[in-house]
């Protein structure tokens, strides 16, 4: 018999085990063969890579041409922490490709929430240029240590 098992788990099985909530026998039998996948926002360089192989499946999918990724989008895509990892990069490609009017896919179509701090971090800067001293001084106070200066 020739026996293949594959499975995937966010929870920290040692732990499960220690507290018996997981079979100790079954979590050495998977931890042979175990296979540490690290976040997507660890494996900066795999990001294009997988934004681009995503965009030859939806492109093929919905007939469509396969368009650019602007270099503004790779960075903002670069950028992006990627909490839900490569599903989450798959959507937003997805959706990016649904959206996108031309050639090429710009940070607008990504439609992630680092692109708001962007226009924060412009208008800040605006203010900071046109304030007043008092309204400078409070600002920088507000944003010291958040890395928007």
């Amino acid at each position: 018999v020739d026996v293949r098992l594959v499975a995937a788990t966010s929870i920290d099985l040692a732990q499960a085990v220690a507290a018996g909530k997981f079979h100790e026998r079954l979590y050495h039998y998977l931890s042979e063969g175990q296979l540490e996948l690290p976040a997507l926002r660890e494996r900066v360089g795999d990001i294009l890579s997988l934004a681009e192989y995503f965009l030859g499946i939806y492109s093929q999918r919905l007939e469509l041409p396969v368009p650019l990724i602007s270099e503004a989008a790779q960075r903002v895509l670069e950028r992006h922490q990627w909490p839900g990892n490569t599903r989450e990069l798959e959507n937003v490609i997805h959706f990016a490709l649904l959206v996108s009017t031309g050639d090429e896919i710009l940070p607008e179509h990504l439609n992630l929430p680092d692109e708001g701090l962007g226009q924060i971090e412009k208008q800040l800067k605006q203010i900071l240029g046109n304030g007043s001293d008092a309204e400078k001084d409070a600002l920088k106070q507000m944003l010291k240590g958040t890395g928007l200066l």
